[in-house]
């Protein structure tokens, strides 16, 4: 069978990613969250002489940025481990003051107004709330890379002000459906892979990709050519909505995703 020109061109870009990220080395690729439990519970004696043994661990002038609230989550999201933790925050307040998340843009504002980056208020049935994408609605030519970093960043960010979120991660939908080509910023996912997750505090937990087409798994079939065995588990191809179901329960998915909630806006 004949290729158009379009599948070539997603092919060739989809190696040239894969190659750029695995230069980079496994360890940006290793975001997701695992499976084990929470080592502390919310509020509890353990959890709060973790956070004073963070404190201690931090620089003053790291403290004097970082509210309770944000090494709540870094403590959180990196399962407790002090030093993992005083690590990261510094990166974490670095990637916020770059992606200007105190700051409400038009562009940000006009990015959550379209619809292509949700958080739904719904959860999976392993308890993560869900953060639904729908690049669909994404106009590459007035949303560069940056802004569509910044939606994707502020959204998570709100979404993790749940402290179970922060010890569990969250679940992301990648709704593919009217998704062509022209939607696409591969840039995007280059970007996260080699400079946000190694900043990020909190963890993806499952990404479940919908109605893919022929070029989304292409870019599937070299991407997870580049995680290891237990995190490629945690990526999957849904067919449909209906089989959406193995993972959400239906009072928890929109009625357009044939659960039994209230429509999205678009």
């Amino acid at each position: 069978m004949h290729r158009t020109t379009s599948e070539e061109w997603v092919e060739a870009t989809s190696r040239q990613l894969a190659e750029e990220l695995k230069a980079v080395g496994p360890s940006t690729t290793e975001e997701l969250a695992d499976e084990k439990e929470p080592q502390c519970e919310l509020d509890s004696p353990e959890e709060k002489a973790r956070l004073e043994e963070l404190r201690a661990a931090l620089d003053p002038s790291v403290l004097e940025k970082a509210s309770e609230e944000m090494l709540l989550l870094t403590l959180r999201g990196r399962r407790y481990c002090v030093q993992e933790a005083a690590a990261r925050l510094p990166l974490y307040l670095q990637l916020r003051e770059e992606y200007k998340l105190d700051e409400y843009s038009d562009q940000l504002q006009k990015d959550v107004a379209c619809g292509k980056v949700i958080a739904t208020g719904s959860r999976d049935t392993a308890g993560r709330p869900i953060l639904l994408c729908r690049m669909r609605y994404h106009d590459a030519s007035s949303s560069d890379t940056s802004a569509m970093v910044r939606v994707m960043l502020f959204t998570l960010e709100l979404m993790l002000k749940d402290p179970v979120a922060q010890q569990l991660g969250v679940t992301v939908i990648n709704d593919c459906e009217g998704l062509t080509t022209a939607h696409m910023d591969f840039e995007v996912l280059k970007v996260f892979f080699t400079g946000v997750f190694k900043r990020f505090p909190g963890r993806v937990g499952v990404v479940l990709v919908v109605n893919p087409p022929v070029f989304v798994q292409s870019v599937l079939s070299w991407f997870v050519q580049l995680l290891r065995p237990r995190t490629q588990k945690r990526v999957k191809v849904v067919a449909n909505y209906g089989d959406l179901k193995e993972y959400v329960a239906s009072d928890q998915l929109p009625m357009s995703y044939g659960g039994t909630l209230g429509g999205l806006s678009s």
